[in-house]
């Protein structure tokens, strides 16, 4: 027999959706102490309907990903119906307040996605839109049907230059730390980039609007390519200071630059 798919409002499960989010979270973090956890599908967008479950992803580094798999599967079952490889795992847990999936992914492979649609949806609303005709197209229809034309409708999302510029921004921003404040915003662990990863950054950070209106600090590698430091002097950075910086124990030390760009009423200090 054909299993059949019904939709309804996120506000029916939204209270169930948060107890089950927030019991899984811990369950998870006590498994994998630190590891990351996004909240990700249709009970994390405003406005989409939505079949009932919950979804969440955890996102691990390629060496952590065998570990990881091993944790979940003392919590959940293998989801049987989902393909799996050496960057990608998906658990199930049916008997929950609310029917769980739980993806498992490598940062940065190919089919790290799931929290940037998220992403996405919620900086474009016309998509939700859309997403929502296509699930009330196929309200008490068959499932298969429905899952068959929603890879086809995700599949245009990825093509559309609004999800790559957005997926490229979200790409190089994972990979630092943004420290925020009430106008400012400090970029921490760019260490580790390489120049092209730094030009990058820098190039996003200027296109972001949402950091137009701060004050932005960003430390870099004091050995970093001088190309980067010139590129972040033209776009009205200055050099606030040269110091070490102190990690985990006197013999991790780190010889940083820290550029500064002030944002009062839209004019910046020169740079120096």
């Amino acid at each position: 027999m054909s299993e059949i798919v019904t939709f309804f409002q996120q506000e029916t499960f939204r209270e169930a959706a948060h107890k089950v989010i927030q019991k899984h979270k811990q369950l998870i973090q006590t498994c994998i102490p630190g590891v990351e956890i996004r909240h990700i599908g249709s009970t994390a967008t405003e406005g989409l309907l939505t079949k009932g479950d919950v979804d969440l992803q955890v996102r691990v580094g390629d060496k952590q990903f065998n570990r990881a798999r091993v944790a979940l599967l003392g919590l959940y079952e293998l989801n049987r119906g989902s393909f799996q490889t050496s960057y990608f795992c998906a658990f199930e847990k049916m008997d929950e307040q609310l029917p769980l999936g739980v993806q498992l992914t490598v940062k940065h492979s190919g089919i790290d996605h799931f929290w940037k649609v998220t992403e996405f949806f919620k900086g474009n609303p016309t998509y939700i839109q859309l997403y929502n005709e296509l699930k009330r197209k196929y309200e008490g229809k068959e499932m298969e049907a429905y899952r068959k034309e929603k890879a086809d409708f995700f599949h245009q999302i990825f093509a559309t230059k609004e999800y790559q510029v957005l997926s490229k921004q979200l790409e190089i921003y994972d990979k630092v730390k943004f420290v925020r404040g009430d106008q400012c915003v400090q970029i921490e662990d760019t260490f580790h980039l390489d120049r092209l990863e730094l030009l990058e950054l820098i190039e996003q950070i200027m296109k972001d609007d949402s950091l137009q209106q701060m004050t932005l600090t960003i430390q870099v590698d004091r050995h970093c390519p001088q190309t980067v430091g010139d590129t972040l002097v033209d776009y009205g950075f200055y050099l606030q200071e040269e110091k070490r910086q102190v990690k985990k124990n006197l013999y991790n030390e780190r010889e940083m630059k820290v550029y500064r760009r002030e944002s009062e009423k839209g004019v910046y200090n020169e740079g120096v």
